[in-house]
């Protein structure tokens, strides 16, 4: 199964599971990335509404795709209390820095930011 990223100008096609990206012939070997958000509180709910209908198409442009958005969980160790977990997956770490650094995304951000109290990482994959 394939997905279709944006990078250096042009669509590439990379692969979800082989993590591999083909550009000219070449074939760069990446191990994805994963970015995890515990959305603690809403403080304000139309703006998080707002971010929730713009956001998709430019994860989806860096090669993102969501695993994860809420729904039910168990906390089988620890003492974590989740609140709104969501995991999206990208190709590279590489890849969902230039997500979450790009302009694309800067003013969504601090939507999300300015709607809600939570926590955000960045998490290497595996090959």
């Amino acid at each position: 199964m394939g997905t279709h990223l944006k990078c250096l100008g042009h669509t590439c096609k990379a692969d979800v599971l082989g993590a591999l990206i083909r550009r000219c012939g070449l074939i760069i070997a990446l191990m994805p990335a994963y970015f995890f958000v515990d959305i603690g509180e809403i403080t304000d709910a139309e703006k998080m509404e707002e971010y929730k209908s713009r956001v998709s198409p430019i994860v989806e442009n860096f090669g993102g795709r969501y695993l994860v958005i809420g729904g039910p969980f168990e906390v089988v160790e620890g003492d974590w209390k989740p609140v709104f977990p969501v995991l999206i997956q990208f190709p590279s770490m590489e890849q969902a820095r230039r997500w979450y650094d790009s302009a694309e995304y800067r003013d969504l951000k601090q939507l999300r930011l300015a709607a809600t109290r939570g926590s955000g990482v960045f998490i290497d994959g595996h090959k």
